[in-house]
C-alpha cells in the first residue's frame, strides 16, 4: 500500500510537470507569435520616413487636344528646368510631381493622370509620353479634368503640405454635359481639400473660357495669368525685332530691352507698367502663329507648332510656385 505521504509527493510531482509543461506551452507560443510578428515587418510594404523640411505637391494639368500642340512641346522641352528650378531653394524643399491632361468628349481619351513622383526623371517620362490632338469644338472637359486630379490623385494629406494645382488650358469648361460635374463643386473640393488652383490661358482663352479660368483660380485662393508669347518680326529693311501677346493685346518692347534673353523675366512687369506699347494692328502672329490656324484641329489630328515662336510658360510656372514656396520660408539664389 501506498502511504499518504507518498500519495500526496506524487501528487505534487504530477502538478509540478503540468504548470512546466503550460510554461513550456506558453513560451512556445509567445515566440511563435514574435516571429510572426517580425516576418510580416519584415515583408509587409515599407513606409517611407516623412522627409524633413517643407514639403510641397504640384499637380500639372493641361489641355491636351490640337489646339495645344505649340504649349505642350514647349512645356516638355522645359519641364526639366522648371522641376530643377523649383527644387533648388534653401532650405532644400521635398516636392513631388503629378500630371494630367484633358482632351473632350469622343477623343482618344477624356482624362489621363499620374501620381504624385518625387523622381524628376521618372516624371519627364511621363511629360514626353503626352501628345496633342482631337477638340473640335470650342469648350473642353476641364471639369472633368478637374475633379479626376482632386479625387484620384495621391494628394498628402498632411494639412502641413503645400499643395498646387497648375491648370494650363486655351479653352473653358463644358457645361451642358450631364454627368453631375461642375466646376464650382471643384472649386468648393479643393478648398476643402487644401489645393490652391493657379491657371493660365493661353491662346485663344480671351475669348472662349478666361472668366471661367479665372473663377477658378480666384475661388481658390489662385490667380490667372496670360500666357505671353513672342515672336520674331521682320520689318521691311530686313531689321528682326519682336512682338508680344498676351490675352488679346499685342506689344512691342523698345528694342534695347527686346532682344534679351531675360525676356520672360522682365515682360509682365513691363505689361503691367505700361512700358510696353500697344499695337491698334497685329503686325506679326500671322504665319506661325495659332490665329492662322483653324480655332480646334479636326478629331484625332494635331496642328503642327509654330517654328519661330515662344512663350514664358517655364518662367510663369517657376514664377507661380516659388512665391508659393517663398511663403513658406524657402528662398532662391538663381532665377
Amino acid at each position: 500500500m501506498v502511504s499518504d505521504s507518498t500519495r500526496r509527493q506524487l501528487c505534487m510531482e504530477k502538478s509540478a510537470g503540468r504548470v512546466n509543461t503550460a510554461v513550456i506551452i506558453v513560451i512556445a507560443l509567445l515566440a511563435l507569435v514574435a516571429a510572426a510578428s517580425a516576418f510580416l515587418f519584415l515583408s509587409g510594404p515599407k513606409r517611407k520616413a516623412v522627409p524633413k523640411g517643407p514639403r510641397i505637391d504640384i499637380v500639372f494639368d493641361l489641355d491636351c487636344t490640337g489646339s495645344m500642340a505649340f504649349e505642350l512641346k514647349e512645356f516638355q522641352d522645359r519641364i526639366m528646368d522648371i522641376m530643377t528650378r523649383i527644387k533648388c531653394g534653401k532650405p532644400e524643399p521635398y516636392v513631388r510631381f503629378g500630371l494630367s491632361g484633358y482632351r473632350d468628349r469622343g477623343d482618344e481619351y477624356l482624362v489621363f493622370k499620374y501620381d504624385m513622383e518625387d523622381n524628376v526623371e521618372i516624371f519627364q517620362s511621363y511629360v514626353n509620353g503626352m501628345r496633342s490632338g482631337g477638340g473640335g469644338d470650342l469648350k473642353e472637359s476641364v471639369n472633368e479634368s478637374l475633379h479626376t486630379v482632386l479625387n484620384e490623385i495621391n494628394w498628402d494629406k498632411d494639412s502641413a503640405v503645400r499643395k498646387i494645382m497648375l491648370l494650363i488650358g486655351d479653352a473653358g469648361p463644358h457645361t451642358d454635359y450631364d454627368n453631375g460635374i461642375d466646376y464650382h463643386m471643384e472649386i468648393t473640393d479643393a478648398v476643402k481639400r487644401g489645393i490652391k488652383i493657379y491657371t493660365i490661358g493661353c491662346h485663344g482663352i480671351e475669348n472662349n473660357g478666361e472668366k471661367e479660368l479665372r473663377a477658378i483660380a480666384e475661388g481658390t485662393g489662385g490667380a490667372f495669368h496670360h500666357l505671353i508669347y513672342r515672336q520674331d518680326y521682320i520689318d521691311k529693311a530686313g531689321i528682326t525685332t519682336y512682338r508680344y501677346k498676351s490675352g488679346k493685346n499685342y506689344y512691342s518692347v523698345a528694342e534695347h530691352t527686346a532682344d534679351s534673353d531675360k525676356w520672360k523675366i522682365w515682360i509682365d512687369d513691363a505689361i503691367a507698367m505700361g512700358n510696353a506699347k500697344i499695337l491698334e494692328v497685329p503686325e506679326v502672329f500671322t504665319l506661325s502663329d495659332k490665329t492662322s490656324a483653324p480655332s480646334e484641329a479636326s478629331p484625332g489630328e494635331a496642328q503642327a507648332p509654330g517654328e519661330v515662336m515662344e512663350s514664358n510658360i517655364d518662367e510663369l510656372c517657376v514664377k507661380i510656385i516659388r512665391r508659393e514656396m517663398e511663403q513658406m520660408g524657402i528662398k532662391f539664389d538663381t532665377p
